[in-house]
This record gives C-alpha cells, structure tokens and sequence, in this order.
C-alpha cells in the first residue's frame, strides 16, 4: 500500500504490525525499529511531521541499541530523520542526520550500493534547498553514476536519480538540462510496468520547468497527465492528486485560462477540506490558497487575493512556525499583492520579513534571499526611495553573479530589476543600457524567439518611448509583438500589452487613428481574457476615452471613462488615486460634450476624494481644485471659478516651487478665470509668470509656451491692445508650425485666434486668410463634422457677417450648426452658440424669420443645459433684437 501510495492503508497495517511487535518483541526490537521506520515514512510523506519525527527517533534509538550506530537500518532512519527536517526547513538537521547516513552506508555498504546512492541523492536534495547548487549537482550525479553502475540506465531507481538531478538544473535555471533528465527518467517510467505513479511524479517535473521557460501549454500538458495519472490510481481525494489539480491550476492562470484554473484548485480545496482533521492544515491546503490568491491577483481582485494568501500564511504559521520557506513564500506573496495595490509601507514590511526569514534559514547568498532583495527593492522604487531601492537590487546582482554567473538567466532578471529602478528614477540612459545587457543573456540562453526575450524588447521599448525616441521604441514593440503573437498568440495578455504600447506610441506621435487601432486590439483581448473588472481593461479603457476625447468624440470618452472609474472602484475601492484620476478624465470629457453640470458633479468628487486620499496641501489636490474651478468657469459660477484656480496656484508654488510646470497650469488657470471675471490686470500678472514659468521649464519653442502666449493675447485682445494681442498670436503660432507642424489643430488654433484678432480691427482679408487656414486644417485633420471645425465655419460666418456679405455669413454658419449639431448633439451648448450666430446672420440678411426661429431654438438649448448663464443671456439679447427688428 506504501508502494501504491495508499497511505491511509499503509498506516492502518504498519499501526496493526507495530502493536503486536511492541507487545511481543518490545520497544528495542530490530523488527519493531522497522515498523517505527515505516510509520514515520507515511507520516513524513503525508506532512505529519511531528509524529514522523517521533517515530524515526524511536526507530534510531532501537536500531543504535540493537544494531550498532554503523548499521544500514540505522543509516536508512537516520535519513529519515533528515528528510523530515528538510520539509519543516531544519536544513541545517537535516544535513546532519544525511551526513550520518552517508557515512554508514558508504562504511557498511560501499560507495556503489544502491543504498548509499540513495542517501547521496536525499544529502542533494538539501543542498539543492539551502541554494548549494554545485554540492547538490555533485551528489545527485554521484547517486546517478552508482545506480547506472549497479541497476542499469534504465532502472527506476537510476529515472529517481535522474529526477533529483533535474530538479537542481532547474533550479539553476539549466532547464534544457533539466528537461532532458526528466524526459529520461519519464521513457524509463513509461516502460516499467507498476511505475506509473513514478511517472506521474516525473510529469510534474516537466511541468514546472516547462512553467519556469514559459512554454505553459506544455506545462499544461504534463500537469494534465500527472492528473489523469494520480486521480486513477490514487483517487481524487489523494494528496498527490490535489497536488496536481493545483499545479495544473497555477499553469492554467498564466495561460489566462481563468474558469479551468479555478475548476481546478477549487477542486483541489475542496477534497482537501474534506479529509481527516489534520490534514486540511497541512502545507498542500495552504499550497492552494496561495494558488488561488495568485489566480485573483492575476485577474485584478486584489482583495480575495490577499484573502486567500493570509488563509496560506495562517497555515503556515501554524503548521511550519515563522521560520520556514513556505511561510516566507506567503510574506513574499503578500508583499506583491499590497505592492500592486498602492500600499508600499506594507509591501515592505511583508519583503522584510521574508527576507529575514530566507537568510535565516538559507543564508544571505542563496537565490530565494536574492529574490527577496528584488522584491523588496520594487516595493522601495514603488514608495520612490529609489536610494534604497538601488541598494536593494545592487545586493540581489551580487548574489546571483557570485553563485550563478554574469551570464545566467536569474542574475538577468536582477539586471531587468535594476533597469526598471532607473526608469522610474528617470535615468532611462542606465535602463537601456541594463536592459540591453540583459536581452544579451536572454537571447544566448533562451533565444531570440523566446517569450522572455521578448519581454525585454517590449521593456527597451517602454524605455526608448520615455526618452521620446518614438521610432526607437516602435521598433522594440513590433519586434516583441511579432514573437508574442507567434509564440504565445494573438489573444495573450503579453500581446495586449505590446498591442496598448503601441497605441501609446502612435498617441505620441499624433497618429490617432492608429493608436485607436492597437489601442481596440489591446482592449479586446483584455475583456475576452480579464474582463471588464480588471485593472489592466481600466487602462484600456482609460487609454481609449483619452483618444477619444482628443478626437473631441465626447460620447464615447465619457463612456469609456465611465467603465474606467467603474472597474477601478470595483478592484480598489473609492479611495485610490486612479479612482480619483478617473473622477477627474470623466469631467473633463462632460466638459468636452458641453454637459457642464455633470462636469461640476465629477469635480466635486474628485476635490473631495482627492483631499482625503492626498491630504489638503498636496499637488494632486491642487490640480483637482484647477479643474473644479474650470467646471465653476462653464457653469458661470466665476467667483467660485477663481477662488479654486487661486487655491491651485497656492498649494502648487508650496509643494512644487515656483519653477514647475504644474504650478505655471494653475497660473494660467486663474489667469483664463481673472479674464473671464474681466479683472484684466490680474489675468495679465498670473499669464505672465505662466509664460515665465514655461520659458523656464520647457524651453521657449515648447507648445505649453504657445498655449501661455495665446492666453496673453485672450487678454491684450479683451482689452483692446489688438497689436499686442495680435504680436503673442504670432508667438504662438511660430512655435506651434516649428514643433508640431504647419497641420498640426494647435496651429490651427492659433490662426483661429490670429483671425479673431484681424476680424476686430477690421482687416477682413487677414481674417479671411487665418480662419481660412485654421479651417483647412481642421477639415482634413479632424473632419468637416467635427466640433472645433465648427467653430471655423461660425468664425469664417462672423468675418462675412461683419463684412457685409451675408450670403456667405449664412452658408458658414449653417455649415457650422450642422457640424455643430452632428459633432455634440442638437441638446448642447455649442449648438446653442451655432443657432444664435446663424440668426443674427439671417438677421443681418434681412431674413427676421428666420432669425427669430434660430433664436428661439438657441434660447430653449441654454435655458434648459445651462439656466441663467451668460450664454442664455445672449439669447434672451438676439431673440429681442429679432422681435424688435419685425
């Protein structure tokens, strides 16, 4: 039974055989030393670890009494006792207890007996866990070569060897070595009649180094027979069994299959609850749950992940005390669940712990401590104590190039690590060239076509993007795209990421339609794979209401914006910062749809929510309280409209200085607020230290300087300065036709405002001429039917109105309220704003019918979108002007 892996049986007969050799024999008998042995083998297999315990030191004070302490049978108890020390994590115990048994079996037996193979491969075994890899590999290969010597090469004893050996290559990251004592040990199971557990054994070993190369549908594959194996042997409710269902749940959510993971670890955690007391506590239980809080860690439900991990650490710390790797496993997994939610302070602590937990047991240079440096160094670069974050990674290479070489797949990750320390710290230079070092090691080890290589490409990408060397980085990105979609598919969440940066690329670089593009694709996948309720289909979504919203398609960014804010609340909660960004980005697009009201609401929010997630006094706080105040400027509310732009401007010189870009937005924010108030002087003093401040930080030929010029000039023209309103157009527009080009719509706006300028003075041909060309622009960069093309048409309208040619003011301006009308609706403001110049066109005309009917319904839209507003009070003006004029 033993044998069979029927450990319930194997107890009962062992219970039955040591109770009448303890009753008949005594305690100190060989015999009953041998059923001691074997009680302590079941109890040590089925994690019972304290009652193993017990039983191979009865076994070893029998034998040692009865046989000598240089007998084989004690040696064999002896071994026992260190494998059960090795599974509480008492190494150091247990390199003691093997050693012993080393030294008997190569004393009584020889160094080629079967026996002394065996205690070589069980001594590897401990080394391969205390991290000693070269005094693991030189054991494993020792019981290997005995057992060739004396069974054979094809002798299942000489396949087990062969497993140990391959469990240390893979640990070393040797996994084309690893691969091939597996599928050796794997034929020699498959010819052997009764090895089919054995096998299943060996099916698992291929699946975890199929998992660590990425190759999952592989790791599926042996995990599935590992299954299939245990469940008809075993049954389901086999230890072994669970264990497999769990394997093959953990390969299942990196594969995104998330209905088959969870089938299966659930199945697994179910027959675990179900069996005798005292096992549901053991560590295959807590194995699950951390299974399945990595399963909800991947699918975005942060909450239940941590759950689950907390299930797996109160196991742990029950079952294996503080100081154990499955419990700093749980500190390891909790720390990445807090990192990915924002809460940094205890991402450290649980790295802390771990990491003193791992150097405890393995020492300060194993490769689960250097794991722990990593860890904890993302979790300082996250909290930006990127000092301490350096020192962390730093800590982590060293230990990975002294064991395991420059050249090895794990000491690339520390250079991938170190490269991602950079980036944040902004140092994108020392990330590429880390970055770069580490696609050298990929591309040896793994090869060019490898998915983890192409992670790389994907990570140069990220860091050229940053750089704003746009070509650069869509190069990387195509490269790792076209190896993601032929290795892992076109529906994987590695090509949805390439896919989404893509979209950011081209955003960049001004090619909305393509950025759209990769932006829908990316999107797609994530709601096929995640859901709508993930945090990476947020992005998507946010990501698509930006491009959206800059093609002034108000509509649809307010819904994707609205999906966003739902999805973030759902994985975060209500007060994160990306929930309160969200309040913020869906504002502004009712801003952008003229819905004023609701943009208010979405500011008031974000104010709020802002103030108790960043604090009063905080910069973020200060930008939500700018477009709060920009939400006051469109419902009229002007006083109010200032005091929050000056708040803005208050918080954002004491928390950033004065030299800031941040601080020159809430400059300019209150210097639109002072002009719309007609407090000209005080608009001036605020535009003026803006343009200074964005002179200072961006450079004059830099558009946040045209937007700054052109403000001043909103002023110079309130004021009637028309030449020097006129002298910062021309500023602006210089700068915009030099850095964003002669087709560029923030060029077109500042012909805009140039033939705004013009029309004043009265100098219609230079009118004509700009709105012409800030037309032509925005007919072919935006659309004849868009909202700011709109406006040309009304503007164009307005230049023949006042020029007296009222054929053409009519044609422009119904060309304006039909864009108008197709661009918003016919219920928004701006179509208010169309109808009422498109009256006082027929009115110029003559046509006062006409007029009064444009009036009327420009009057009904205001009053009913905006109440008493200024632009009601326009309409209130034209319809009088056309009743008086009938």
């Amino acid at each position: 039974y033993n044998a069979t892996r029927q450990y319930g049986k194997a107890e009962e007969y062992y219970g039955k055989a040591l109770a009448i050799q303890e009753k008949e024999l005594g305690a100190e008998h060989p015999s009953t030393a041998t059923s001691y042995h074997n009680l302590g083998d079941v109890y040590r297999v089925t994690s019972r670890f304290g009652e193993a315990e017990a039983m191979f030191l009865k076994a070893v004070l029998s034998r040692e009494k009865a046989l000598g302490t240089d007998d084989p049978g004690t040696g064999m108890s002896y071994c026992g006792l260190g494998l059960v020390y090795r599974s509480r994590g008492e190494f150091g115990k247990a390199t003691e207890y093997l050693h012993k048994a080393v030294t008997i079996h190569e004393k009584t037996l020889g160094p080629d007996h079967p026996d002394t193979a065996l205690s070589y491969e069980n001594l590897g075994l401990v080394y391969k866990n205390t991290g000693e890899f070269a005094k693991a590999e030189e054991y494993h290969l020792k019981a290997v070569a005995i057992q060739m010597y004396t069974l054979g090469a094809d002798h299942p004893m000489t396949a087990n060897s062969y497993n140990g050996l391959g469990g240390v290559y893979c640990a070393t990251g040797d996994y084309e070595k690893a691969e091939g004592y597996h599928l050796k040990a794997a034929a020699i199971y498959e010819k052997e009649q009764g090895s089919q557990g054995s096998a299943a054994y060996t099916y698992a070993h291929l699946g975890a180094v199929y998992k660590a190369t990425g190759e999952y549908d592989k790791a599926a594959e042996y995990y599935g027979k590992a299954v299939a194996i245990n469940e008809k042997m075993l049954g389901r409710e086999h230890a072994e069994t669970v264990t497999a269902y769990g394997n093959l749940g953990g390969v299942y959510c990196a594969l995104r299959k998330f209905s088959k993971a969870k089938a299966c670890l659930e199945k697994a955690l179910v027959v675990l609850v179900t069996l005798p007391p005292t096992f549901p506590m053991g560590p295959f239980t807590a194995k699950v749950y951390s299974f399945l809080g990595g399963m909800y860690a991947t699918i975005g439900q942060y909450s239940k992940a941590e759950e689950y991990h907390l299930k797996a650490f109160a196991i742990r710390e029950k079952l294996c005390k503080l100081h154990h790797p499955d419990t700093a496993a749980s500190f390891n997994n909790l720390g990445a669940v807090q990192g990915v939610m924002g809460e940094f302070e205890k991402a450290v602590e649980s790295h802390v712990k771990a990491l003193a937990t791992r150097t405890c047991l393995l020492g300060p240079h194993h490769a689960h401590t250097a794991v722990s440096y990593s860890n904890l160094s993302a979790a300082f670069c996250g909290m930006g104590n990127y000092e301490k974050a350096t020192e962390a990674c730093r800590t982590a290479m060293m230990i990975r190039e002294l064991s395991l070489g420059a050249e090895h797949v794990h000491t690339a990750r520390s250079f991938n690590n170190y490269a991602a320390i950079m980036y944040s710290a902004g140092n994108y230079d020392e990330a590429r060239n880390f970055l770069s070092k580490t696609l050298a090691v990929r591309e040896e080890s793994l090869g060019p076509e490898h998915s983890l290589t192409a992670k790389v490409c994907n990570n140069l990408g990220v860091a050229w993007y940053a750089g704003k060397e746009y070509e650069k980085a869509k190069q990387w990105f195509a490269r790792a795209l076209d190896v993601y979609e032929r290795v892992l598919g076109p529906g994987h969440s590695r090509t949805a990421l390439v896919l989404n940066n893509l979209g950011e690329v081209y955003r960049a670089t001004g090619d909305y339609d393509q950025a759209a593009e990769y932006h829908g694709k990316a999107l797609a996948i994530k709601e096929k794979l995640l859901g709508a309720e993930h945090l990476s289909t947020a992005t998507s979504y946010r990501n698509m209401g930006c491009l959206a919203y800059r093609a002034s398609t108000f509509g649809e960014a307010t819904q994707y914006f609205d999906k966003a804010l739902a999805a973030y609340e759902k994985v975060l909660g209500g007060e994160h910062p990306k929930v309160v960004e969200s309040h913020a980005l869906l504002g502004a697009a009712y801003r952008g749809a003229g819905e004023y009201a609701n943009e208010e609401e979405c500011g008031l929010i974000a104010v709020a929510k802002s103030e108790m997630v960043f604090g009063l006094e905080n910069a973020v706080t200060a930008t939500k309280y700018r477009q709060l105040g920009l939400a006051y400027y469109n419902t009229g509310k002007f006083a109010k409209a200032v005091d929050y732009c000056a708040k803005a401007v208050a918080i954002s010189e004491a928390s950033l200085g004065l030299l800031h870009s941040d601080t020159a937005l809430a400059y300019d924010s209150l210097g639109v607020m002072y002009t719309a108030h007609c407090e000209y002087g005080k608009a001036l003093e605020c535009l003026l230290k803006a343009v200074t401040i964005n002179e200072n930080v961006f450079g004059w030929e830099h558009p946040r300087t045209a937007l700054a010029c052109s403000r001043l000039g909103n002023v110079y023209q309130a004021t009637g300065e028309h030449s020097a309103a006129a002298e910062h157009y021309l500023k602006g527009l210089a700068i915009s036709e030099k850095v964003l080009g002669a087709e560029h719509r923030d060029t077109a706006t500042a012909h805009y405002k140039l033939g705004m300028v013009y029309r004043s003075i009265g100098d219609y041909g230079e009118a004509t001429k700009h709105h012409t060309s800030a037309l032509v622009i925005r007919e072919k960069v935006l659309g004849p039917e868009h909202a700011d093309t709109a406006v040309s048409y009304s503007a164009l309208g307005l230049v023949y109105h006042v020029a007296g040619s009222h054929d053409k003011a009519a044609e422009f301006r119904s060309k304006a309220l039909a864009a108008s009308e197709k661009a918003q609706g016919t219920e928004k403001p701006d179509t208010a704003v169309s109808y009422d110049s498109l009256g006082a066109a027929y009115r110029a005309a003559g046509e006062h019918g006409k007029a009064v009917e444009c009036y009327l319904k420009a009057l009904d839209i205001a009053e009913r979108t905006l109440g008493e507003h200024p632009l009601t009070a326009g309409s209130y003006n034209g319809l009088g002007e056309g009743y008086a004029t009938t």
